[in-house]
């Protein structure tokens, strides 16, 4: 494994209250992502040198947001497959 990609398109109508980009209310660091460890028991999914990749997109005409997490690193197999690893907080 050399990463995770993961994109949330979010709906029709999304008011400009919620935009994360420097155009809409919420500018700066209002709103952070963390590809760390949640706890010890839920350890995070990544390898070594990881690039987190944090990008909130806005289309005006139809009012809809994209919301992409995704990071790349190293390669890097999960020790165990009962284990629950967390992408994002």
């Amino acid at each position: 494994m050399i990463g995770h990609d993961s994109s949330l398109l979010l709906g029709f109508g999304l008011a400009d209250a919620w935009r994360f980009d420097d155009a809409g209310c919420q500018t700066g660091s209002q709103w952070s992502a963390s590809a760390t460890a949640f706890s010890k028991s839920c350890p995070a999914l990544l390898g070594g040198t990881p690039l987190p990749i944090v990008f909130f997109g806005y289309a005006p005409g139809t009012q809809c947001g994209e919301l992409r997490l995704a990071v790349a690193f190293d390669e890097n197999s999960p020790r165990s497959p009962r284990t629950r690893y967390t992408l994002w907080q």
